[in-house]
């Protein structure tokens, strides 16, 4: 097992063997594999609604900004319409194969990043699926007209990898490439769709969540000048938050010129005076409610809706019964920002980064329409449970075989997760060793009740996943 260096956090210790997200491995497939097999019957939809638009557009070879309002500036998007039309014509499948390709590789660059972020090939695998599965992209992915949320969402995901690889090099030559290509990556995704806007600061805050975990207290070097001695910690996460994100801003500038040169202003969506309640909505109800439950109220197939609905219940259900069965430690990093642990904040960090530009507009309604505008926060989301659902198989203790092996798992198990903050004094690690040991709540394989729970939370997993595949 790697070991951190001196001033490196166990996050980035771990991180570092992920950083080769281009070594392919066969598992990898099982995520574009369920994708394929849920929208496959793509293939025989028309086109509907504004994609004759579009379609019109591409025919004229004009670009969509100039041809109805002047709400949006999509060049790359745009682009790919006029390459798919000069090769399909009017051919409709061509288009959802297009779709369909976009939405296959988002999901294998949810497996990487999901596998850098956490150097767990296990958390990436059941991202990965659920992204590929998950009811709320199907707008996205069905309807051709919200390519760009693929497409941004494309260019989003390699533009994470690069910045979070490019931390991880000995090379400054190499790390400047990779920094430079997440600026060239995230540029492509602004002039994909707008929505691409707030992913530098989710990337940012993802970063120095992974490399700091001190508290904020005041610096007490004395190496350093003495302008720099009196700043805190908070304050030089702020300072280094501003520095990485001036180059991101740069391009956002950029991109705002031509977006006002092009449409003559900003554009957008009008929120007819009820920004106050889109935003208050969007940041609670209207992310978490068609994240956890994606259900078509207005559906005729009602059960195959009430099947899901008791599926998801059950599943939640799982993942909290087995939450409030770890030990002690797992749960107070869970909830504690200055662990080691903290890679449970990430999938919120990048959900709420994602989902900035879009607070102030119409939210997803119960028949899951605007669920396009989900489809880059879900990232985060089905990291997050993926991180949960692995979590709690993770720290279920094995068999005993003697309470002397039993001792040294534990204390190994502590040492190497920090899971309780384990002193340097060897009378209080026999103490916390011994409380370990005859703690009630801590599960074991003996206890008939956890190992329910967890046969239960696993098998609805397989429901929740043959659900999602059946109400696609």
């Amino acid at each position: 097992m790697k070991t951190a260096t001196p001033g490196q956090s166990s996050l980035e210790s771990k991180s570092n063997s992920a950083i080769n997200f281009f070594g392919f491995s066969p598992t990898w497939l099982i995520g574009p594999l369920l994708g394929l097999v849920a929208f496959a019957q793509t293939f025989g939809h028309y086109f509907t609604g504004e994609d004759f638009v579009f379609i019109k557009a591409a025919a004229n070879n004009t670009a969509f900004y100039d041809t109805t309002q002047k709400l949006f500036y999509r060049p790359l998007p745009n682009l790919l319409w006029q390459l798919d039309y000069n090769w399909w014509g009017l051919n409709a499948s061509g288009y959802h194969l297009t779709n369909l390709l976009l939405h296959l590789l988002n999901v294998l660059l949810v497996n990487f990043l999901a596998r850098q972020l956490t150097g767990n090939p296990n958390i990436g695998h059941l991202a990965a699926a659920l992204f590929a599965l998950h009811p709320v992209h199907i707008e996205a992915v069905t309807w051709l007209a919200a390519r760009p949320d693929l497409l941004t969402t494309s260019f989003c995901l390699v533009a994470a990898l690069c910045f979070f690889a490019c931390f991880n090099r000995k090379n400054k030559f190499s790390s400047i490439g990779l920094f430079l290509l997440s600026l060239l990556f995230f540029a492509a995704g602004l002039f994909s769709k707008e929505a691409a806007a707030g992913w530098p600061i989710a990337l940012v805050l993802v970063q120095l969540l992974r490399f700091t975990g001190k508290t904020f207290a005041p610096v007490q070097t004395q190496n350093e000048p003495p302008f720099v001695r009196p700043l805190t910690r908070f304050t030089r996460f702020a300072i280094t938050c501003l520095l990485l994100l001036l180059p991101f801003g740069v391009v956002g500038g950029l991109y705002a010129l031509a977006r006002w040169q092009a449409l003559g202003g900003l554009g957008g969506y009008s929120s007819e005076g009820k920004d106050l309640l889109y935003v208050g909505w969007n940041l609670t109800g209207g992310l978490w409610l068609p994240l956890l439950f994606p259900l078509n109220l207005k559906s005729a197939n009602t059960l195959a809706t009430f099947g899901l609905l008791a599926s998801l219940i059950l599943i939640y259900a799982g993942l909290l019964w087995n939450w409030t069965n770890l030990p002690r430690s797992p749960r107070n990093w869970l909830l504690n920002l200055k662990s080691k642990k903290r890679e449970i904040y990430i999938g919120l960090i990048l959900m709420y980064g994602s989902l900035l530009p879009a607070l102030n507009t119409a939210p997803v309604n119960t028949t899951l329409a605007q669920s396009r505008l989900l489809y880059l926060p879900s990232v985060g989301f089905c990291l997050l449970v993926a991180q949960l659902k692995v979590t709690s198989i993770k720290y279920q203790v094995t068999s005993n075989k003697g309470d002397k092996s039993e001792v040294g798992s534990i204390k190994s198990e502590l040492e190497e997760s920090n899971k309780y903050q384990v002193s340097s004094n060897k009378s209080e690690v026999g103490s916390i060793k011994s409380q370990a040991l005859t703690d009630n709540r801590q599960p074991t394989t003996d206890n008939p009740s956890f190992q329910l729970a967890t046969r239960n939370s696993q098998l609805a997993t397989l429901f929740i996943l043959a659900l999602l595949l059946w109400q696609i």
